[in-house]
């Protein structure tokens, strides 16, 4: 029972085993170990575990048992006298996925954590925590349980030896290489659908892998078969799906079938100096965004990625002619090939070589090109990176409310009537905020485009600004299309595609 009482008993243990030098650990040669699944598989995984048991101190002791995680205890009773130690060999099985505790079922309520300290969330923390290694010792006739968690020892030849936690993992994983994908409504659609699937078994496995897809759309083959084995242990399926959806967001799943179980997640891993080596969980699915959008007829974009940007993915699922430039290759680019330049999210702040060469894209701009700037910090009031000035506040001015109103300054703006018309709808489903590190003031050459605010603060004008430069056109937006293009935001798309059209030359193609 997970209360004050036992919390005081398990540290007067762990005082008791500290006092008498008695330490343990457990070795295990892989870093992770299928989940037994008794009802399914008739001879579950298991690892062999390696047990040492040292006495530091200057008494003898008797150790008692040993188990893994849930197993019997193996009781016997062997000395162990000081300065000594004794090793034992175990075989591990887990029926436990090593999650954290705080993103499993019972620990949330949708987005928030709900896990108060009672009996329940504590067995839940002890399940998920890992797989542990319990030895009983005998201490001056007490009997105190000495644990630690079973580990993979590696020897890194910069940071030398490093101590990863064994993990239960599922036997079978699959997952899809993004969670989201935009795709034009009501126009037909080929796309190729890559599902990695994974086995951590000791033996061979044959995986059947297929997809469940939304009405309107059909793959290329119901399903795929993939054998697995100990030396081959992933591998990537590509489905070609083809059709037409309508408007609206649409579910695909990705399912494996093995051994009679269904597998229908995987896991990413994250693995940080400053952290422990953790895996986190997701379903092997994603949304299909159906936009209702028109395409721009001869815009060429560059795009230059800024920080946590999606906007590139996105032009090109929509069918946008799209190239990546990388910061460190814009000195040396043709863009007059281009008929648009954007530039990502605080790409500015992260590449020192873009503001060495920003000169370069502003010229471009000069002679009748458009450049669209997603928005920057403090660096954006340098000189030499916007064609003319702006002013952040000290604390620079957002609007976090999501759904705040939009009011419309310039509504016969190009932005906003082509290729797509923008209105109240486009505005709906937004995510977190609608704008960042908005201007507090800029200069008379840039005209406003909308204007909104957080309620009891003034309004904005900054959200969209636009400027006439030499025979260009300079775009700075500092809408959150970074967090809204992820998460399959409708209007999100569609004013970004109205954005890389500001060129003269571009006209409507559907």
């Amino acid at each position: 029972v997970w209360n004050a009482a036992n919390v005081n008993l398990q540290r007067a243990e762990r005082a008791l085993l500290d006092a008498a030098g008695i330490a343990i650990e457990a070795t295990a040669p892989h870093q992770t170990l299928a989940v037994s699944e008794a009802v399914k598989r008739t001879k579950p995984d298991t690892m062999p575990v390696a047990i040492a048991i040292f006495d530091r101190g200057k008494v003898p002791v008797r150790v008692l048992a040993a188990k893994i995680d849930y197993q019997p205890d193996s009781l016997f009773s062997q000395p162990l006298a000081p300065d000594s130690t004794l090793r034992l060999s175990r075989l591990a099985r887990t029926k436990n996925v090593t999650t954290q505790w705080w993103r499993s079922g019972t620990a949330r309520n949708g987005d928030f954590f709900t896990a108060p300290l009672d009996a329940r969330d504590a067995a839940e923390r002890e399940a998920v925590q890992g797989i542990v290694a319990t030895v009983r010792v005998e201490v001056d006739g007490v009997p105190v349980d000495a644990k630690a968690t079973v580990v993979n020892r590696v020897v890194d030849p910069v940071k030398g030896e490093q101590l990863v936690a064994v993990a239960g993992v599922p036997g079978i994983t699959i997952g899809l290489d993004r969670g989201l994908e935009y795709i034009r409504a009501g126009v037909p659609v080929v796309r190729k659908v890559s599902v990695n699937i994974a086995s951590a078994y000791q033996s061979a496995e044959s995986v059947t892998v297929s997809l469940t897809l939304p009405k309107g759309l059909t793959a290329d083959s119901l399903n795929r078969v993939r054998v697995l084995t100990p030396s081959s242990a992933s591998a990537t399926v590509v489905f070609t799906v083809r059709g037409i959806l309508p408007e609206g967001k649409w579910p695909l799943f990705a399912v494996a079938q093995h051994d009679a179980s269904v597998a229908m997640s995987g896991f990413r891993v994250i693995n940080y100096d400053h952290i422990n080596v953790q895996r986190v969980y997701s379903n092997s699915s994603m949304w299909l965004a159906a936009v209702p959008v028109t395409l721009p007829k001869g815009v060429k974009v560059a795009y230059i990625p800024g920080v946590g940007d999606a906007g590139m993915e996105a032009l090109q699922q929509l069918d946008v002619p799209v190239e990546r430039i990388e910061p460190s290759a814009v000195a040396t680019t043709d863009f007059s090939r281009f008929t648009t330049v954007v530039v990502g999210p605080r790409a500015y702040a992260s590449n020192d070589a873009l503001v060495e060469n920003n000169a370069k894209l502003l010229d471009f701009t000069k002679k009748g090109g458009t450049m669209v700037v997603q928005y920057g910090q403090t660096e954006m009031m340098r000189p030499g990176i916007m064609p003319y000035p702006i002013q952040l506040a000290r604390t620079a001015e957002r609007v976090t409310i999501e759904e705040a109103p939009v009011t419309i300054l310039a509504p016969n703006s190009p932005l906003l009537n082509s290729p797509n018309k923008i209105g109240a709808k486009d505005w709906e489903g937004w995510v977190q905020e609608r704008a960042t590190y908005m201007p507090s003031t800029f200069d008379k050459n840039y005209s406003p485009v909308i204007e909104m605010n957080d309620p009891g603060e003034p309004p904005n004008k900054s959200g969209l600004l636009v400027a006439s430069y030499g025979k260009g056109r300079y775009v700075y937006v500092t809408l959150a299309l970074f967090r809204q293009l992820p998460n399959g935001v409708p209007g999100a798309a569609r004013i970004l595609l109205n954005l890389i059209s500001a060129t003269p030359a571009a006209s409507p193609r559907m």
